[in-house]
């Protein structure tokens, strides 16, 4: 990597240095898209190994179904961050003997790390997830709105004189009910752009940028759902937000774990790069004594001073 960075200094960027951020950005996307397919599986299994467990109150079932559905979420969003965080590259073994797992290398990260392919990985899944919720989350209310008021039979004829005995609760039925969950996935998304937020900011410092670029989007958009698309919600009085207290605990806790062991590893990285870096120049140099490499660089670019 480091041969790389000096070779695209010197003579310009090649096509190699493009492969190396083609393929993540390649690998990311189509993780995303497997992620977006399989939380339908996730939510309908939990629902179901909920409905199994039989309990006595509706608070119960709440929370218990809240529980499942994010602990699906928060593997299926941060398993391929972990992993490349904390897995990739740490058991492949060395060249007389490496592990293999069903006959196959362990796959291994690049000279320079593992940094900018997570960087990618949670850039791409946090920003892709939040564009495509505000995309259907206006497109999918909007149509069922427009296919309920071309179905829902009202009894009226179409003439001029007809219309003023329309009233606003006839109006009103043709829009989405909020049906048994209300803000559910409100709060489900708020809470998993926390965790992005928290548990990987060590790794893409611009989470929180583009966390508040989405909210500051997500409040004119839901406020033009809620008044436009969905009908008055009928409010229930609760004690508190339930479950999502302690989810927010722990996410607190693991942020502080991961963050911790994500900056030493980052600071190990920076010194090993600044190394290869420094013994890939001086090598280049004693191999072509008369490249003037100084002028470019300049005469301590590689000091370790």
């Amino acid at each position: 990597m480091s041969q790389l960075a000096a070779f695209s200094l010197t003579y310009g960027v090649d096509e190699t240095s493009y492969m190396i951020m083609f393929i993540p950005i390649t690998a990311a996307l189509i993780n995303l898209v497997c992620i977006l397919l399989l939380n339908y599986l996730y939510d309908w299994l939990a629902v179901r190994l909920t409905e199994m467990e039989l309990l006595r109150t509706q608070t119960e079932f709440e929370d218990s179904l809240t529980l499942k559905i994010y602990l699906f979420q928060f593997v299926n969003f941060y398993t391929s961050i972990f992993y490349i965080a904390f897995l990739k590259g740490k058991f492949v073994g060395y060249p007389s003997k490496y592990n293999r797992i069903f006959k196959y290398r362990q796959e291994e990260c690049s000279p320079g790390g593992c940094l900018m392919e997570l960087c990618i990985q949670l850039a791409i899944i946090m920003v892709g997830k939040q564009a495509l919720n505000s995309i259907l989350e206006m497109v999918v209310p909007y149509l069922m709105k427009m296919f309920n008021t071309f179905t829902i039979k009202t009894g009226l004829q179409k003439k001029e004189e007809d219309m003023k005995y329309c009233n606003q609760w006839t109006e009103d039925y043709k829009l989405l009910d909020w049906g048994p969950r209300g803000l559910f996935p409100e709060y489900l998304e708020m809470v998993l752009q926390y965790g992005f937020v928290t548990i990987f900011v060590a790794a893409f410092p611009l989470a929180p940028f583009f966390a508040l670029l989405n909210n500051v989007l997500e409040m004119r958009l839901d406020a033009k759902k809620f008044l436009r698309f969905y009908r008055r919600p009928v409010p229930h009085r609760v004690k508190s937000i339930g479950v999502w207290f302690r989810i927010l605990d722990v996410i607190g806790r693991i942020s502080v774990i991961t963050n911790d062991m994500g900056t030493n590893k980052m600071s190990q990285q920076g010194e090993a790069m600044a190394h290869t870096a420094q013994t890939s120049m001086e090598a280049f140099q004693k191999r072509f004594p008369s490249y003037p490499i100084n002028s470019v660089f300049g005469d301590n670019a590689w000091s370790p001073n």
